[in-house]
């Protein structure tokens, strides 16, 4: 924590770390603090990008999101954010449960109805353009692997793109099992294709279980074809972070999936 986000914290009031609730492998605190009752408060480092993200959801279209802990205070300069603490269990530590499959995706249609569909130009290409600058980087996927990504991409034609609000990282690793379900993470958010919320989804090994009732609580199909350039994308964006990150099983899924769709 820096000397900012800490003054940041005292002009809140008396404050006291109770428990550190990160993951350790990237420049973000999550700390669990009494400041007049619990709050959970994520501080970033110089380089991190992803605060910024979700300092921007929680004071714009997650204020008329119900299911997401309420906004106590941030600053993005400062890069910090404080949060209402909710106690739960991240459904990633539980067993899948329909009722809760079910309940996630209707919360994934209301997330993607918060703010009008819009069309970005350009959003096809930079995201193309992404996954290749990762790939110029160690991925730890092999050689064979890396040149038919590659072909993929660099062949990709870019076409305008429907977008609204998405999570960025819509997975049970997210959801908080409580007295409802909470979503939690908001720093991988942003204007997307709705369909970008399925990929990491998708991965997980739990989606043959859970998929039913996901759909039915979303209120859709989902064209698995129309996602094949987003799925390489994605395998290709996670792996060479799990790569860096040493994050083995993330790795692992991004390659087998990448696998799989070429």
């Amino acid at each position: 924590m820096t000397p900012d986000q800490r003054a940041f914290l005292d002009r809140l009031g008396p404050w006291r770390i109770l428990r550190d609730l990160g993951w350790g492998i990237s420049d973000q605190e999550v700390l669990l603090v009494e400041a007049g009752g619990p709050k959970t408060v994520k501080c970033g480092g110089e380089a991190n990008r992803h605060l910024h993200r979700e300092i921007d959801a929680h004071t714009g279209p997650l204020r008329h999101f119900s299911a997401t802990p309420a906004l106590v205070a941030a600053d993005r300069g400062a890069k910090i954010l404080v949060l209402e603490h909710v106690p739960g269990t991240l459904a990633d530590h539980a067993e899948p449960c329909p009722g809760h499959a079910e309940e996630a995706g209707a919360l994934l249609a209301e997330l993607h109805d918060l703010v009008p569909p819009d069309t970005d130009t350009t959003l096809d290409e930079k995201l193309t353009a992404s996954a290749l600058r990762w790939l110029s980087k160690p991925t730890g996927f092999d050689d064979g692997l890396i040149r038919r990504a590659r072909a993929v991409l660099e062949h990709h034609e870019a076409i305008p793109l429907e977008v609204t609000f998405c999570h960025g990282d819509y997975s049970p690793r997210n959801w908080l099992i409580g007295e409802r379900l909470i979503v939690l993470d908001f720093g991988r958010s942003g204007m997307r294709p709705p369909s970008y919320d399925f990929l990491q989804l998708l991965t997980h090994p739990w989606w043959p279980t859970i998929a039913t009732d996901f759909l039915r609580g979303y209120g859709a199909s989902l064209d698995l074809d129309s996602l094949r350039i987003q799925r390489i994308r994605e395998a290709v964006t996670i792996g060479a972070w799990a790569h860096r990150a040493g994050q083995v099983d993330f790795h692992r899924r991004a390659q087998s999936e990448l696998s799989a769709l070429l």
